[in-house]
């Protein structure tokens, strides 16, 4: 059976485009949903310990979660953030610290989900292993490594999964902290969300960057079957022209629509450029490009776990799409369905 494993953005984030919580979204699409990522498992410390936030003692969502989670027949896989969002200051005092220091994290994290935690027992762990700017230390990748095999090894003995998640970066950017070959021996599933492509122009992860980036990891010892690919829910553009990935503005779909609107433009159907397929909706006004997620941009990206033979696919914060997805999604894992449509081909297409 295929799986969609939904990644759920517990707070609702501001700004100038407000993005929903996934929990309406959720709800709504039980049924097309095999696993609960709430992206709310522990933050990391300084000093090596795991702290919960405090949204799961005062949200009524995420209180009952857990259990909405088990009676949909949903794995509830909490995500571990070891320093998102941050200058990874905190993650590298761990590491600089004693065998003593990881061992108490690493022993925490089996207890959270074993015991400690009010939504334990877990099915799983989730590393978040990006998010943060690598700091200069000769030694990081060796010890991060480490410390998360430490990690894995005593999740898995606990009678967890153990996974590792990037999202938002290419290949080459994650294995300058991990090595692949280790990622396919200590975890057993690897959630790897394309969100952003740096090349020009900017875009969501054209269709042939995708493929060149899935097949450098199954090539680097990754199996298919620990593979689950990110399935892009959201639109972006980068105000004024500017390339500052600091700068992108990431809305929902009907705020993109809306955004379209107001500036007189329209959404345009991007097949290919010089680089390969794009396979995306576009709008463009003055200085600027916008990129358009709906079902016709994600059922190409289905059409390669059915290709290479994944489990299933990754959905980053439900609430931020177009319906038309869950419609795509749904035909997809129609057992009886064989899909004629011509934007569910074979990497090869895009040769």
């Amino acid at each position: 059976m295929k799986q969609v494993r939904a990644w759920l953005r517990m707070t609702a984030t501001g700004g100038d485009y407000p993005a929903p919580t996934s929990e309406a979204d959720y709800l709504a699409h039980l049924n097309l949903i095999d696993a609960a990522l709430p992206t709310h498992g522990g933050q990391l410390e300084a000093d090596g310990t795991w702290t919960t936030f405090s949204l799961w003692e005062s949200d009524e969502f995420c209180q009952a979660l857990p259990g909405i989670a088990r009676a949909a027949g949903h794995a509830y896989l909490p995500v571990l953030n070891p320093g998102h969002g941050t200058v990874g200051e905190k993650l590298m005092a761990v590491l600089d610290a004693d065998q003593s220091v990881w061992e108490a994290s690493t022993d925490q994290v089996v207890a959270m989900a074993t015991e400690t935690r009010f939504d334990a027992p877990w099915d799983g762990v989730i590393y978040d292993s990006i998010g943060f700017s690598r700091p200069t230390v000769p030694d990081y990748i060796e010890r991060h490594q480490q410390f998360l095999t430490m990690m894995s090894n005593k999740v898995r003995a606990a009678g967890l999964s153990f996974g590792l998640a990037s999202h938002g970066q290419d290949l080459d950017y994650f294995t300058a902290d991990l090595d692949l070959g280790l990622v396919a021996e200590i975890a057993d599933t690897f959630d790897y969300y394309f969100m952003r492509y740096r090349a020009q122009p900017p875009s969501i992860c054209p269709y042939w960057w995708i493929v060149r980036e899935l097949e450098a990891a199954l090539s680097a010892g990754m199996a298919p079957s620990q593979m689950y690919l990110g399935i892009p829910n959201f639109a972006a553009y980068y105000p004024d022209g500017t390339q500052d990935l600091a700068e992108m503005h990431t809305v929902t779909h009907a705020q993109a629509v809306q955004i379209v609107g107001e500036n007189s433009a329209s959404i345009q159907w991007i097949e290919d450029t010089d680089d390969g397929l794009y396979l995306q909706w576009s709008a463009q006004w003055d200085n600027t490009t916008m990129w358009i997620s709906d079902g016709d941009t994600v059922r190409p990206r289905l059409g390669l776990a059915d290709y290479y033979g994944l489990p299933g696919m990754m959905l980053a914060m439900p609430g931020m799409g177009d319906e038309s997805i869950w419609r795509t999604i749904a035909d997809w894992k129609r057992p009886a369905s064989k899909p004629t449509d011509r934007f569910y081909q074979s990497p090869n297409w895009c040769a």
